[in-house]
């Protein structure tokens, strides 16, 4: 029974070691509750038959005295017992985990079964694929391979899905990070102990390429942050090139003119072509009394060459267009399209002026102004409109002119611009001092039409109104 005893002790002494160096190294074979709870039981039995041993030891001291050699087994014995239980109290300490611990643990895990659960159902849907496009070759030669369907996949990922470059980036530095951090771990230094300390040194590696500087002297630990930091530098060339990308698709959004408008009675002009510009003066000229306003023009032309034809005609030297304080904005886009006719804010404007679109002949023109009318009067019943707003429709050919009264009767002033030309050069011709008359009419320069209501004018002759007005000359009939 003695011998057993010293064997047993004599084991206990050998295995705790290794069980303490399992534990601190954290070697994959067992895990280390594992092993503590090993090396607790390896102390509690040892512990067993050393206090057996002692109880025979104080059963002999009654009937001789003992011998030097049991003597010195005796305070080895108690050494061992010492020893033992030093260890078996750090290995209950070590079984405690850090709260820390366990959150860096649930992230690696949970990001780790994200990017297997991703790349799983990618698997199969190439698997998938490849199987339904040899089945499409009839058993003939396969003329892809596995690389052309994951460029296609990549392909299809990176154009549909607006958030597959920030992905990628968080992706390709969670990847570093767990990587590097998991070979700190399992590495031969002592100067990771915990999961937490080594994934926060894998982080410091990616985004800071200095901070390899502090790496340990040992082979692994610098080898992994010459890895990670590698890495680190491919993750931000790939941010700044994100970043860069980002802002340059939005200056380019801005310069075409995608953003809303946001205004409200302004006028707004709905199509570009020869008359725009002087329909744009005669708008700032009747801005002109009020200090300028606000006239924003949508039409299918990009936005920087439509600001190119206005700034061409401000600098002209014959005739130089002035806004005298109108802002004008242009916006790209349809406009028989309720979601362009949104972005310009075409429910709140004063008026709308609809211009026949260039290139058209007669009939396709006005079959477009037709769709242009349409498209209004849905905006106005949607948004609940008043009907205080004035909409001018310029048509090509008179004999469309009543279908578009037929379709919204009362909606919007038609006017047919050959129509009304060929009149005014006949008249003008039998009546040469008409057009002296027409131009003074017809512009915004010099006198203008005002139409009021004056109540207090009722009952007067037209001579006593005409006394009342002494900067105006009334027009009545």
């Amino acid at each position: 029974m003695m011998y057993i005893g010293r064997l047993s002790a004599l084991l206990a002494i050998v295995a705790a070691p290794f069980s303490s160096a399992f534990t601190a190294r954290g070697n994959g074979l067992l895990s280390t509750p594992n092993l503590n709870l090993l090396s607790s039981t390896t102390a509690a039995t040892s512990n067993l038959h050393i206090s057996s041993i002692i109880h025979n030891k104080q059963q002999q001291s009654s009937l001789h005295l003992m011998s030097p050699h049991e003597i010195m087994d005796a305070d080895s014995i108690s050494t061992a017992t010492s020893f033992i239980l030093s260890r078996g109290s750090r290995g209950s300490m070590e079984n405690a985990v850090p709260p820390s611990e366990g959150v860096t643990l649930t992230i690696l895990t949970a990001g780790f079964a994200a990017i297997v659960w991703f790349l799983a159902n990618e698997y199969k849907f190439l698997k998938e694929k490849s199987n339904v496009m040899d089945g499409a070759l009839n058993k003939k030669e396969r003329d892809f391979t596995w690389i052309d369907l994951i460029d296609y996949r990549l392909d299809y990922f990176f154009s549909t899905n607006e958030w597959a470059k920030v992905i990628l980036l968080f992706g390709l530095s969670y990847v570093l990070v767990v990587f590097g951090a998991g070979l700190l771990v399992i590495g031969d230094s002592d100067d990771y102990d915990t999961i937490s300390e080594a994934a926060w040194t894998s982080w410091t590696y990616v985004v800071d390429p200095g901070a390899q500087a502090d790496a340990p002297s040992e082979l692994i630990p610098r080898a992994v942050s010459l890895f990670v930091t590698l890495g680190g530098l491919l993750v931000f060339a790939l941010l700044i090139g994100i970043v860069g990308e980002s802002i340059g698709e939005k200056i380019e959004d801005l310069k075409t003119g995608k953003s809303r408008v946001f205004e409200s009675d302004h006028t707004l002009m709905l199509n570009w072509n020869d008359k725009s510009i002087a329909v744009i003066q005669q708008i700032a000229l009747a801005n002109e009394s009020e200090g300028g306003r606000v006239m924003v023009v949508l039409s299918q032309l990009e936005k920087e060459e439509m600001e190119e034809r206005l700034e061409s005609a401000i600098n002209a030297k014959e005739n130089p267009l002035d806004l005298m304080g109108t802002e004008v904005v242009f916006r790209q886009g349809n406009p028989i399209l309720e979601n362009d006719l949104k972005k310009v804010s075409a429910n709140t404007a004063r008026a709308v002026i609809a211009l026949t679109p260039p290139d058209f002949d007669s009939d396709e023109a006005d079959a477009n102004m037709l769709r242009q009318v349409l498209a209004l009067k849905a905006l106005d019943e949607d948004f609940g409109s008043d009907g205080e707003r004035h909409v001018v429709v310029e048509l090509q050919d008179v004999d469309n002119k009543e279908l578009i009264k037929m379709v919204a009767p009362d909606f919007a002033e038609i006017i047919v611009n050959h129509d009304m030309i060929g009149r005014l050069m006949l008249q003008c011709a039998r009546t040469p001092e008409l057009a002296y008359v027409l131009d003074s009419m017809m512009g915004f320069e010099g006198s203008e039409f005002y139409f009021d209501t004056w109540p207090e004018l009722y009952g007067k002759t037209f001579k006593e109104i005409t006394v009342r007005f002494d900067e105006a000359i009334p027009v009545g009939f």
